[in-house]
Parts: structure tokens; C-alpha cells; sequence
């Protein structure tokens, strides 16, 4: 779980290995997507062969590009699930 109490960091401190980490920003693929659409969270990671950089994890077999401007770590995966 993310600590609300913790500010997002400055996308220039990211990791730019292809680790997937929670990105801040506006998303666009292609001709879709706006610039005054409201910046969102998503997961994603930097592709250093994309324009722009910073693209989102999807199913879409596209890429959208992610206008990142602050990150957060992924939290870590569960290790139990109630119920299961």
C-alpha cells in the first residue's frame, strides 16, 4: 500500500530500466487523447525506443503514451489472499 503521507516523486527521479511503476500524467495514443484531458494514474514504465518515453502497461496492443510528471513505487504484491 502506497503511505498517502508520502508525496509522488518528480518523474525525473524514475527508473528508466523498464521497471513498471505507477505513473501521474495525461495519456495519448495516437490522435486520441486530449490536452485538457484530467491527468490520471497507471502503471507503466519507460520504453527509451518510444518518443516520448513513458508508456502505459494495457491490454491495448498499442501503446499509450503516458505525459508522466510524478511516480510511485509499485506497492508489493500480496503473499495471501483471504478466501482462496
Amino acid at each position: 500500500m502506497i503511505d498517502p503521507s508520502t508525496p509522488p516523486m518528480d518523474i525525473n527521479t524514475a527508473p528508466r530500466d523498464g521497471t513498471e511503476i505507477l505513473l501521474f500524467g495525461r495519456t495519448e495514443w495516437e490522435d486520441y487523447g486530449d490536452k485538457n484531458d484530467p491527468p490520471v494514474w497507471v502503471v507503466g514504465y519507460f520504453d527509451d525506443e518510444n518518443s516520448n518515453g513513458w508508456v502505459a502497461t494495457t491490454a491495448n496492443p498499442y501503446q499509450d503514451d503516458v505525459h508522466a510528471t510524478h511516480w510511485y513505487p509499485l506497492p508489493a504484491a500480496p503473499t495471501t489472499i483471504k478466501g482462496v
